[in-house]
């Protein structure tokens, strides 16, 4: 949808641009999308960097059967060729995209898909594959990714299973930035109290966490609209939480077309006005000031990133900095 030269891909584009900040390619990434034509990948990447949207790579491995390209599934030495074909794979697709992406998902859904730890110690090359991005690209955000959690009355159970698989990885070096959860939502939506409740669980692993897939799969579109506006109020009130992906958002293209945020026909679905009225109205500060007859001011605002443009008698000019949560000053030195 980003290469096409079709009226709905310029539409997706222009939607894309217009609403998110952030953006995932869907299948590129993953091992059997690359080895089919890794130029597919690489073009989508190169033009979401080139109108100025940060990408996350999904995934480096996806340690399933189901997912791993047929040359090296049915390889008849794979018991002992495995661990190369894949730390060779890893190289590749790291090294390429080394710099084009803000961070990756380099192990997904390990305590789901387990297939590759029948030959290989599950801890031990976890931690390993987590050195070996890091060693490529230290400046990627490393995330470790998993489903099942914040979704049913089991979330805790599997919280805690997640939590105990990171800390046995980061104890054996593994260099995990991350904890991403990916947020899939059905029919029956895990009360927001309950979600709050869920994430306090990972408060001992000192890490953030990201909703790196979320979606709510269902036909009744106002409570999807009500449970997004719940949900995202939820998260973002949570201090663990800093990070936050739609995982698709046009019907024509997704994996769970109720899910969208459009409709096939471009028309706008309640739970697109719910993102809009809080991500990009609500949650984002404007303001305008005069500072003091010391050259200061002081205001309060949503963390993230800030343009500032400052007026001084006959000049202007633009300046753009980082407020986090340490609240520390912002000292700007007009041209």
């Amino acid at each position: 949808m980003l290469l096409h030269q079709t009226p709905d891909a310029e539409r997706y584009r222009r939607e894309l641009l217009a609403n998110f900040d952030t953006a995932v390619p869907g299948n590129q990434l993953k091992w059997g999308g690359w080895i089919k034509d890794r130029t597919v990948g690489i073009k989508a990447v190169d033009w979401l960097n080139a109108n100025g949207l940060r990408v996350r790579g999904h995934n480096v491995i996806w340690p399933g059967w189901q997912f791993t390209p047929d040359a090296v599934k049915n390889n008849p030495q794979r018991a002992t060729e495995l661990g190369g074909q894949v730390d060779a794979h890893l190289q590749d697709i790291v090294s390429t995209m080394r710099g084009k992406v803000i961070a990756w998902d380099v192990v997904n859904e390990p305590m789901h898909e387990k297939d590759y730890f029948t030959y290989l110690p599950r801890e031990e090359t976890l931690a390993r594959w987590y050195k070996a991005v890091r060693a490529i690209d230290p400046g990627a955000q490393l995330a470790l990714n998993d489903y099942a959690m914040l979704n049913s009355s089991s979330s805790p159970l599997v919280i805690s299973e997640f939590v105990e698989l990171i800390g046995k990885v980061r104890k054996l070096g593994g260099p995990i930035d991350v904890i991403g959860v990916q947020g899939h939502v059905g029919q029956q939506p895990r009360a927001p109290e309950l979600v709050l409740n869920d994430l306090d669980l990972f408060r001992p692993t000192g890490l953030p966490v990201q909703i790196t897939e979320f979606d709510i799969n269902t036909k009744d579109e106002q409570l999807q609209a009500d449970y997004t506006r719940d949900f995202l109020i939820a998260i973002y009130s949570h201090p663990v939480v800093n990070g936050y992906i739609q995982w698709g958002f046009y019907e024509g293209h997704h994996w769970k077309p109720q899910a969208a945020m459009f409709r096939k026909d471009w028309s706008e679905k309640p739970n697109l006005q719910v993102w809009r009225d809080l991500v990009l109205k609500q949650w984002k500060t404007r303001f305008s000031s005069t500072t003091d007859s010391a050259g200061k001011l002081q205001s309060r605002g949503h963390f993230g990133k800030y343009k500032l443009t400052v007026t001084a008698t006959d000049t202007q000019s633009e300046h753009t900095f980082q407020h986090g949560k340490d609240g520390s000053a912002v000292r700007i030195i007009l041209p």
